[in-house]
């Protein structure tokens, strides 16, 4: 009985162990490259603290000096770790919990930290005793805020009653100037006791205020503020009066920290290098002295004694694997990492693009689109080159023109030598702002383009021919009439040859069809798999890949190509490519925004939005049938289908939130359902927040979906973390919901976007045999 007791443990054991997990792949705005630095000399030189892969940042020194805490994101999810500033020991990690912990601050006996931390939803202030060598819950911590905005950078005064921080609470969410989805926060600075009670503002800007750090003598607090259009480091009394300009330099700066009694630390953005460095700011002088002069990036400088601590690293390179992603690897440091989710083991791996790269349902690889060219020699360069070299011999010939006037002006009247030049270079200009405007805002496919230039090549010749008979005219009666009317005649041949140009290449200007490609995401392997033409019939500013994922039978993948957020007539389709024969396949014709397709397991069903109605609406085909899910004047957007074909999930602004008075409106997640009687029923509501909410996808047993939200607000300064990587959409967290009882879970908690999720069945994995480097 016993021997068979072990044996069903051991069998049970062996079941658990071998199943493997699924896999959940999202879009990441993460950054790369970052460890902590130290100098040991006051910034003499300094070297690697830390070492790894993952990123680490946001060191600060304990005030004895002894200890360094900063963010480790290591297990996936941003921690507060400490180890001792000598390099002696290990690294310890100090709180234990599924929310991040970050931006760390001592209390001035050095016997507690106060950090920011995901533990409430948003992002909060919370305190817990500094104790190194344990690990602690992160239940235990004290929430000091407890606020449903943003709070962050907490800054403990010398005599350790008051804590300075900022938070985006006290103003409205506005809409991204050039992108009206994207959500843009605003803060200032506070204060509060050591006790989490008496929170005062003492900063009012209409731009962000941030950062706070405290004199030595506990009368003056530093910030950067972005009042005067561009971040620049500011001083105010401790209570928030006599706030004025520190130095008058054209650096953008943030995080200030005090560095003695006459300089702070700063860091800044030096735009001719493209990095961000720290400088010395001379409290008095103003004057900027740049501490280290390495090419690498140095983020948030903490000070204690002659130590200077910081975070950065070298930028990374462009890489094959990550084509058309961001620059760097195509997965995020240290991923995958494991989670569980309502009990179920879940493989995490954050893909660094804007959309998240479909993962194989039975390989280790992932399918990425790229517009860039497969040779650095490559047509379109050359064609650019010899346009731009087009132009730049009309500027030349406009110049000349000027010349040619002053030194003619007594035989030759002076407009006339301005009429000639100007006239040439005004039609160039003319027609290149004519072929602008086709492309960028009427949306003129490549067919309408080459007509247009056919036209204007043909009126330039015919206008060519006539300043050439003058021209032989000229040459005989008048030397400088006959100087003018050649400089023209050059001119309008030029504007002519280009035009001609334009039409004979045009192809090589606008070579924006995409080529997909096969990577590897464990060897970073990558395999070209095919390119899409540019078909005449479309626009050139319509030819964006912006949505792709794997047939459900494995034979292929749907891909979006288009307009993301535009007008319901501007063009974009779907279309399908097939591994067997190669072959690509348009799917949707008409002259619309089609796209965002979504196939049921059994490849029956096909949901996918379109304009066609005059309004972006649903709509669901089943073989050669067709039917509308949707028909109203609000906007629906990434559809997906339930693997068994009965659930539909978008998202809507149908009664989403106002944001800048109408400019732009939330939207919110829905369902619509299969009803017994084979009907669809009506849309049932699903989120409710006056944040935005998109991308959603459906598990593998199409039990849960999942999803982007806004709904938890930012996790730090919006400048701190803009300046570093374009994310102009500042909501990211990834979270999934059961169907069944709305269950709700949080699975991402960093300050980085997070987006696009694709959930996947778990593979086998084999081990690799040669390491990457």
């Amino acid at each position: 009985m016993n021997k068979l007791l072990a044996l069903l443990l051991l069998f049970i054991h062996f079941v658990s162990f071998s199943q493997t997990p699924d896999r959940l792949f999202y879009s990441s705005m993460h950054p790369e490259g970052w460890d902590i630095y130290l100098s040991r000399d006051g910034g003499e030189s300094f070297e690697n603290f830390t070492n790894t892969d993952v990123l680490e940042y946001n060191a600060v020194f304990s005030p004895d000096g002894k200890w360094l805490v900063y963010t480790s994101e290591k297990d996936g999810t941003p921690r507060l770790c400490a180890r001792r500033s000598d390099g002696t020991g290990t690294e310890n990690l100090l709180i234990d919990g599924h929310e991040f912990t970050d931006q760390a601050a001592f209390s001035p006996d050095g016997e507690w930290l106060v950090f920011a931390s995901s533990l409430g939803g948003d992002t909060d202030i919370f305190r817990i005793p500094f104790r190194p060598d344990s690990i602690q819950y992160i239940s235990a911590a004290i929430n000091l805020t407890n606020h449903d905005k943003g709070d962050f950078r907490p800054a403990v005064s010398p005599d350790g009653k008051t804590i300075a921080f900022s938070s985006d609470r006290d103003h409205p969410i506005k809409s991204h100037e050039r992108f009206p989805f994207a959500m843009q926060r605003t803060g200032d600075i506070y204060l509060m006791d050591w006790d989490g009670g008496n929170v005062r503002r003492i900063t009012e800007s209409d731009a962000w205020d941030g950062s706070p750090a405290w004199s030595a003598d506990g009368q003056t607090i530093w910030f950067y503020s972005e009042r005067s259009g561009e971040s620049k480091i500011y001083r105010m009394d401790a209570n928030g009066e006599n706030k004025s300009l520190v130095g008058e330099s054209d650096l953008k700066m943030i995080s200030p920290v005090e560095a003695d009694a006459e300089s702070l630390f700063v860091t800044a953005w030096v735009q001719d290098e493209g990095y961000f460095d720290l400088y010395r700011l001379n409290t008095g002088s103003g004057e900027m002295e740049r501490v280290f002069k390495e090419n690498i990036d140095m983020h948030t400088p903490a000070v204690h004694s002659s130590m200077i601590a910081f975070h950065g690293g070298k930028k990374p390179g462009r890489l094959d694997e990550n084509k058309g992603g961001f620059t760097g690897d195509l997965l995020v440091a240290g991923h995958p990492y494991s989670d569980t989710l309502d009990g179920q083991s879940v493989a995490l791996y954050g893909v660094r693009r804007a959309f998240a790269a479909p993962p194989s349902p039975t390989e280790t690889s992932l399918i990425i689109d790229s517009t860039e060219m497969a040779s650095p020699l490559d047509d379109l360069k050359l064609s650019a080159f010899i346009f731009a070299g087009l132009l730049i011999i009309t500027l030349l010939l406009a110049l000349s023109g000027i010349v040619l006037a002053f030194v003619f002006y007594k035989k030759v009247r002076f407009w006339r030598f301005l009429l000639y030049t100007f006239g040439g270079l005004l039609i160039f200009i003319l027609a290149a702002t004519g072929f602008g405007y086709m492309l960028f805002f009427a949306g003129t496919p490549v067919s309408g383009m080459r007509l247009g230039g056919a036209i204007l090549a043909a009126l330039f010749l015919v206008a060519t021919m006539l300043a050439y008979r003058v021209w032989k005219r000229r040459k005989i009666d008048n030397r400088p009439h006959y100087r003018v009317t050649r400089m023209m005649t050059f001119q309008l041949g030029i504007t002519a040859l280009a035009c001609v140009f334009f039409v004979l290449f045009f192809g090589f200007f606008f070579d924006v069809g995409s080529y997909f490609f096969k990577v590897d995401y464990r060897t970073g392997e990558i395999e070209e798999l095919f390119r899409v033409e540019l078909e005449d019939w479309v626009s050139p500013a319509n030819s964006q890949v912006i949505d792709m994922k794997y047939l459900p039978d494995n034979s292929g993948f749907l891909f979006t190509m288009g307009s993301f957020r535009t007008d319901p007539d501007r063009q974009g389709d779907l279309y399908v490519f097939r591994f067997e024969d190669e072959s690509v396949e348009r799917l949707t014709g008409e002259e619309f925004n089609d796209g965002f397709g979504s196939y049921s397991a059994d490849m029956q069903k096909l949901v996918y939005r379109s304009g066609k109605s005059g309004n972006m609406d649903l709509y669901l085909r089943t073989g050669d049938e067709e039917i509308q899910l949707t028909d109203n004047a609000s906007k629906e957007n990434f559809p997906v289908m339930s693997p068994d074909g009965t659930k539909v999930v978008y998202c809507s602004d149908e009664r989403g939130t106002d944001i800048d008075n109408g400019r732009v409106r939330t939207m919110d997640m829905y369902m619509i359902s299969l009803q017994p009687d084979g009907t669809w029923g009506e849309p049932e509501q699903l989120t409710n927040n006056p944040t935005q909410e998109a991308h959603p996808g459906f598990s593998p047993d199409g039990e849960w979906i999942t999803y982007t939200t806004e709904e938890f607000g930012i996790q730090d300064e919006q400048p701190l973390v803009q300046h570093l990587i374009f994310a102009p959409q500042m909501y990211g967290e990834i979270v999934a919901q059961r169907l069944s009882d709305g269950k709700k879970v949080r699975i991402t908690h960093t300050k980085w976007e997070d987006g696009a999720p694709l959930w996947e069945k778990g593979i086998n994995q084999a081990p690799l045999e040669v390491a990457r480097e």
